[in-house]
């Protein structure tokens, strides 16, 4: 037996995401491309690519991209400098429901693949459990919900908007203009924000799960939810809309 019986354990909570093929899957059958699939290309994760345009007199670098960064529409448009328009750099932005019991379950399953737990010391095997349980329990999880959000440019490796925008961020400041959102136009404002350490890094974004009288932001009923990044004074304007329905498990919302 590769795994302890708190693995054992996690086989019996897959099942209940039953509609696609990695759903029906013992926990401990997921393989990468499964993983792959619920990380990037499921219900729980929202993707957009952004291309910033600069100016082609600004002969721009890659930290020149950076200093450049806003957040932006698909359509957007951003310009250095004086000249003409070059074709612009592409970013690709994921949202990820980092609260969510599939996500989480993604990442413990992602992590076994990637290490040899046959391998490890009596202690690190149980280092190793020890953190992955960490990510099953998710104690902020029970009190926010949490969402992360990343970056990253195929024409331009190292460019990361999320890092050049969120690095050295304050949290007073983006509490201002960043909430989560119901179609109800019920809001829950930022209470925490760790912000990423270096490029590559996801930024985390917590929202308090209940309101003061105990309701949480979002139920089998609610039809989608938004994540606002809009400031009118850094011009972040992008914003992610998530259909709840295809989050549903049982009769809660996965989130």
């Amino acid at each position: 037996m590769k795994y302890t019986f708190f693995f054992v354990f996690l086989l019996f909570v897959s099942p209940v995401f039953a509609q696609e093929d990695w759903k029906i899957k013992d926990f401990d059958k997921w393989n990468a491309k499964d993983v792959e699939t619920i990380l990037n290309n499921s219900a729980w994760v929202e993707s957009r690519e952004v291309r910033l345009h600069l100016e082609a007199s600004s002969q721009a670098s890659v930290r020149d991209v950076q200093q450049n960064i806003s957040l932006a529409p698909t359509a957007a448009r951003e310009t250095v400098g004086t000249g003409t328009l070059t074709p612009g750099i592409d970013f690709t932005f994921t949202l990820r429901l980092r609260s969510s019991l599939a996500i989480r379950l993604a990442l413990i399953r992602k992590n076994q693949l990637e290490t040899s737990v046959e391998k490890l010391s009596a202690k690190d095997r149980e280092l190793f459990n020890q953190r992955q349980k960490g990510l099953y329990d998710c104690p902020a999880c029970a009190e926010n919900y949490v969402l992360t959000l990343s970056s990253k440019s195929r024409e331009s490796k190292g460019a990361d908007a999320v890092y050049t925008t969120f690095g050295g961020a304050k949290f007073a400041d983006i509490k201002r203009y960043i909430y989560l959102q119901n179609d109800k136009g019920e809001k829950r404002e930022l209470v925490f924000f760790q912000p990423p350490k270096v490029p590559g890094d996801e930024a985390v974004f917590f929202f308090s799960r209940f309101d003061d009288k105990n309701n949480t932001l979002f139920t089998k009923d609610s039809k989608y939810l938004i994540l606002n990044f809009t400031s009118n004074q850094i011009n972040a304007a992008t914003n992610f809309k998530i259909d709840i329905a295809p989050l549903i498990v049982g009769d809660k919302v996965d989130f």
